[in-house]
């Protein structure tokens, strides 16, 4: 793309700077028509028609191309618009200064006397002139009134203390304050001997005897016994009556043991 080209001093001729202000304004329309042919191209890239490209762009796509290409003719439209002006303006301006006009008329004379002006700052003050004779003693004037009191004086030094006074009567007791915040917990002390055992409790009373169990299942039958050694013989029992046949009966069973 062109760009303008300006040489390193230049003149400061009218017409040398119409001419470069022109030329800035054609490289400007060249870059701008560079803008153009480049947005012509990239539609024909998205419709398919630029020689030696193969695209395939759905519709949505060639519409997106549109809208961007759309925007940025807008943009170049109202930089063409400004630079008619800026040309145009530059066309108008005269080049070469023509020649110097007549003189004109004399105007009409003014007031013989002008508004006073403002007054000039105060000058510098000039040197003390030297000192006169010193006049007669005039009369005595009246008593001024009295002036400003003055500022107080500094403190002077403390005086020694004196001797205590009688205590006053004590006096009411003030409200109690509210009560101040818990304190934190202090640390455990150690732990103090065993004290005497206190005296037995009474015993509770029996409580009721519970239900009698399921029996249990019969156990195996253990062997039987080595036979123990015969016994004495016993005294002769006695004759046989009915009424002595239960004492009979418990003595044979005890000599069997």
């Amino acid at each position: 793309m062109s760009q303008p080209q300006f040489s390193a001093t230049p003149p400061f001729q009218r017409g040398d700077v119409v001419n470069q202000v022109v030329s800035s304004i054609a490289s400007e329309e060249l870059a701008l028509s560079h803008v153009l042919n480049a947005q012509g191209e990239v539609l024909q890239y998205a419709v398919g028609t630029l020689p030696g490209s193969e695209t395939d762009s759905s519709i949505d796509e060639v519409l997106d191309v549109n809208k961007s290409v759309a925007h940025l003719l807008d943009t170049t439209l109202e930089s063409q618009i400004l630079l008619t002006g800026k040309l145009t303006d530059v066309l108008r301006t005269p080049v070469i200064p023509g020649p110097t006009g007549p003189t004109g008329p004399t105007g009409p004379t003014g007031p013989a006397e002008g508004a006073t002006g403002p007054a000039g700052e105060d000058g510098a003050i000039g040197p003390e002139g030297p000192a006169g004779e010193t006049g007669p003693t005039g009369p005595t004037g009246p008593t001024g009134a009295d002036g400003p009191t003055g500022p107080t004086g500094p403190t002077g030094p403390t005086g020694p203390t004196g001797a205590d006074g009688p205590t006053g009567p004590t006096g009411a007791d003030g409200p109690t304050g509210p009560t101040g915040a818990d304190g934190a917990t202090g640390p455990t002390g150690p732990t103090g001997a065993d004290g005497p055992t206190g005296p037995t409790g009474a015993d509770d009373p029996t409580g009721p005897t519970g239900a009698d169990g399921p029996t249990g299942p019969t156990g195996t039958t253990g062997s039987t016994g080595p036979t123990g050694p015969t016994g004495p013989t016993g005294a002769t029992g006695a004759e046989y009556y009915p009424q002595t046949r239960t004492r009979v009966t418990l003595r044979i069973s005890m000599r069997s043991g």
